[in-house]
């Protein structure tokens, strides 16, 4: 059958099968209310921080293999790393490196929002956590985490750094990435915002920021008001980056 082709009745353009949206272009349109939620917003971050987790580790952000991704490291990359890893800078006399460790004070309250939004409501019926502990030791909750974990305390050269902007996501705190992630990739998809490989290390890192405008733009979708902690993280963020001026 001959594809038509313009506009619909509904006054939308056709797309093709493989122009589908997905991720926030997709949540940007009239959709149930449930993906405006803190759920709905968590697993779309996940999906978003745990690909370039695994494209990281793969060497495919600009930066050269770390380790390779057999099916444990894959799986914690792809679901809680994108919460429980941190990639940060670190500078030691001449020695400029990106540090990639497990976060040590994961919140239980976080954690468990965080894991039902992943892996389903039913983990708060179990006791995989307890309401008595207020940090969470991640070996307990996720078995593919003890065989990933000997990947981590990592320091990158220069070689295997990455600017990429949702790996920058990394540096912030576990309660600030869902809602930056969705930034990022809402202005890379609109062409605001490029993974910019040109300059110094900093240089880099100062044009791979998200935009203010994306920032609130996906802020005013999901209803999020308190941004100051966002933005105060995201600061510090390129302060701490900072040792790479020269």
């Amino acid at each position: 059958m001959q594809k038509k082709e313009g506009i619909k009745m509904s006054g939308k353009p056709e797309k093709d099968d493989d122009e589908i949206q997905t991720g926030i272009e997709a949540i940007l349109k009239p959709t149930p209310e449930e993906k405006y939620s803190e759920e709905g917003m968590i697993r779309e971050s996940q999906r978003i921080l745990g690909r370039a987790l695994v494209n990281y580790f793969s060497g495919q952000l600009g930066n050269e293999l770390l380790k390779p991704v057999n099916s444990g490291l894959g799986t914690y990359l792809s679901t809680l790393g994108p919460f429980t890893l941190q990639i940060y800078p670190s500078f030691t006399g001449t020695n400029a490196v990106q540090k990639i460790a497990l976060l040590s004070d994961n919140s239980t309250e976080l954690m468990k929002k965080i894991y039902a939004a992943i892996f389903g409501e039913y983990v708060l019926k179990t006791n995989l956590f307890s309401n008595q502990d207020s940090q969470v030791n991640l070996t307990s909750i996720m078995s593919e985490f003890y065989s990933a974990s000997r990947y981590f305390q990592l320091d990158i050269r220069l070689s295997g750094i990455s600017t990429h902007p949702l790996i920058l996501a990394m540096s912030l705190r576990p309660e600030n990435r869902a809602l930056y992630a969705l930034a990022v990739e809402h202005a890379m998809k609109k062409n605001n915002l490029k993974h910019c490989i040109d300059g110094s290390l900093f240089e880099q890192i100062c044009q791979n920021i998200a935009p203010t405008k994306s920032i609130l733009e996906v802020a005013e979708i999901y209803q999020i008001k308190n941004l100051k902690n966002l933005m105060n993280d995201i600061n510090q963020v390129i302060n701490n980056y900072g040792c790479w001026k020269k």
